[in-house]
């Protein structure tokens, strides 16, 4: 079975707001969303490449030492967030 990985849709402008947090629009929807720093770390990994959820896992508790429990848990409510904003595409592995 192959891995999904995932990316910041094409459409998405984003952009750091030094001392607070990441900021995206989504111009097809007119949505206009904040990440928190974790959430921003994450969204940083995903646009210096795709990335699979378990690779964002990966970052969650190497960044943070958290339990691996409980970044899966964090790790698939933001994922589903950004999807369902349409902020993220999918793509099978190769």
């Amino acid at each position: 079975m192959r891995a999904e990985l995932l990316r910041p849709d094409d459409q998405v402008v984003w952009q750091d707001v030094p001392d607070a947090e990441l900021v995206l629009l989504n111009p097809n929807t007119g949505g206009y969303y904040g990440l928190n720093a974790t959430g921003g770390r994450l969204w940083r990994a995903l646009a210096s490449r795709p990335r699979s959820p378990d690779e964002l896992v990966d970052e969650l508790v190497a960044a943070y030492r958290v339990d691996r429990d409980t970044a899966r848990a964090d790790v698939a409510r933001l994922v589903a967030a950004l999807r369902d904003a349409g902020l993220v595409a999918a793509t099978a592995a190769t």
